[in-house]
């Protein structure tokens, strides 16, 4: 089922299902890019640099910050320990925000080694593009040493994993949000994510 929305700023959103929507393109970057986060951290990381001049809400950047295991990055400040995902636009992320997979996330990464969030900027002068990927997300209580014991015994809670991009696009100003894999295998995960964009005052909901 498509799904769109637009707000008092001009943003539209639309999905794949739509004849004008985006087009899935995966580029896998675990390999490649840098790891900014390796580990269950609820804390903000950054600034990272983007590699371009990207303007949201009419304002431009070259930097963003990672708002930890939590899915969510932001422009201008870095949003620490916001685990608890609710609507958007909302006051518990920094003003100027991208939601993804935004839930109370962890790792499991005794049994996900490659678990974590990776960042790089791919492409040519002119249409660069910044991939930020997080890659084996699971709920909080199936990290490595989580109350549930999901991950030390090998549940599917911590076995199926999320992994999803947000790719920043030089020129368009426009963001993507690529699905892998949003179907997690614990009732805390993907049930709870919230995804969408805000600035100051306004946002979209997807």
């Amino acid at each position: 089922q498509a799904r769109t929305g637009s707000d008092d700023f001009g943003y539209v959103m639309k999905d794949s299902s739509e004849s004008d929507g985006p087009t899935y393109e995966w580029t896998e970057i675990t390999t490649t890019g840098v790891k900014l986060l390796g580990s269950t951290n609820d804390g903000a990381q950054g600034p990272f640099n983007i590699g371009f001049d990207f303007e949201f809400y009419e304002t431009t950047y070259t930097t963003f910050y990672n708002g930890g295991d939590n899915g969510h990055i932001s422009f201008g400040a870095g949003s620490s320990s916001q685990w608890t995902p609710t609507t958007i636009p909302s006051t518990r992320l920094q003003a100027n925000s991208i939601a993804a997979g935004w839930f109370d996330g962890a790792f499991c990464t005794r049994l996900n080694p490659d678990s974590g969030v990776y960042y790089q900027t791919v492409g040519d002068v002119g249409s660069r593009q910044l991939i930020i990927q997080m890659q084996d997300q699971v709920g909080y209580g199936a990290h490595d040493n989580g109350y549930g014991r999901d991950c030390l015994y090998g549940r599917v809670a911590a076995t199926d994993t999320i992994t999803w991009q947000i790719v920043l696009n030089e020129g368009s100003n426009t963001v993507v949000l690529h699905y892998k894999d949003a179907v997690g295998g614990g009732y805390r995960d993907n049930e709870y994510l919230t995804s969408g964009i805000q600035g100051d005052v306004d946002g979209i909901l997807y």
